[in-house]
């Protein structure tokens, strides 16, 4: 599971600050996984639902506010793992 350091989180151009990312909590019937935390708090940044059809990841904070190009690869590879799973 990565965590999702805030101070990473911060304006381009042409993008949006992400002041007060959400904290992702499923429905308690919801076959959800987190697989992203926020380093401060260990609260969910992204979660997996498999849907049984198909899966599902949401992220509390947009991909591309991302700036540290390391890190969004790393997010995004670990996103597409967690699709091949």
């Amino acid at each position: 599971r990565l965590s999702l350091v805030g101070s990473e989180m911060c304006i381009r151009d042409s993008f949006y600050i992400v002041e007060s990312p959400d904290i992702l909590t499923p429905a308690p019937e919801a076959d959800t996984t987190t697989i992203m935390t926020f380093a401060s708090s260990e609260n969910a940044a992204a979660q997996l639902t498999d849907l049984g059809r198909g899966k599902v990841v949401v992220m509390s904070v947009p991909l591309e506010t991302i700036t540290d190009e390391a890190q969004r690869d790393a997010i995004f590879a670990t996103l597409l793992k967690s699709l091949e799973k």
